[in-house]
């Protein structure tokens, strides 16, 4: 089965040469199964402001209050990972793709 990794931070890090990095440890943690339909995770923690999107497989992914990804949205590769800044109660969705 496939699945999409999501973990919650509250601040960034700047790192020597000026780069930022998420502030661990992380202030939550989901795994969402990811399937031929579009699945929810659950509300964002109270004080997210970034997350990391992780995945096994092609997917592709929303975020909103209550979104619906298709495979016209935003594409992830499988064994990839993105970090964005995110609202808390925000949800992210993900359907598989190709």
């Amino acid at each position: 089965m496939a699945f999409i990794y999501i973990t919650e931070y509250q601040a960034m890090l700047k790192i020597e040469g000026g780069g930022l990095v998420p502030q661990e440890p992380p202030i939550a943690q989901q795994t969402v199964a990811n399937t031929g339909a579009t699945t929810q995770s659950a509300a964002l923690n109270g004080g997210t402001q970034f997350v990391r999107i992780a995945t096994d497989t092609v997917c592709s992914i929303e975020i909103g209050a209550n979104p619906v990804a298709t495979t016209a949205s935003r594409r992830m590769a499988a064994n990839s990972e993105i970090t964005v800044g995110a609202r808390a109660g925000m949800k992210i969705a993900a359907i598989l793709n190709t």
